[in-house]
């Protein structure tokens, strides 16, 4: 039944308080927590899931984001110290892509490029051209 994967909290017929209007009451009037870190703690996951999407890309799990996604993410991880690149960001920079280094993941680029690159790593999955 599919009572049986839903959490103990979401209407589950043996949680509910069968009739008792006390209880009930109780229930209803009950605060809720106040979150006194809940903008901190929010923003902190926010990073550490970034943070492992692209560890996750490093250890062969890439990527795919599109325009806005992409641009959000990788403005979090500049924030962090962590630049991704392309390829021929990486040329622009003075960089080149270290031999044997594979993509973390790719996004989409817009008007006027239209199409998908592969991102790299600044100074991990680079080095300089000189």
């Amino acid at each position: 039944m599919i009572n049986d994967f839903l959490p103990a909290f979401l209407d589950r017929p043996e949680s509910q308080t069968s009739g008792n209007p006390t209880k009930a009451k109780q229930m209803a009037e009950a605060p809720k927590p106040h979150r006194v870190n809940g903008p901190a703690i929010d923003k902190v996951k926010a990073k550490m899931h970034v943070l492992a999407v692209v560890l996750a890309g490093l250890e062969g799990r890439r990527f795919d984001w599109g325009m806005a996604e992409a641009d959000n993410k990788t403005k979090a991880l500049r924030g962090m110290g962590i630049e991704l690149v392309t390829a021929n960001g990486a040329r622009k920079r003075g960089h080149v892509v270290k031999k044997g280094a594979d993509p973390v993941g790719k996004r989409y680029f817009g008007a006027p490029i239209q199409r998908s690159a592969d991102l790299y790593i600044l100074d991990l999955q680079t080095r300089s051209a000189k």
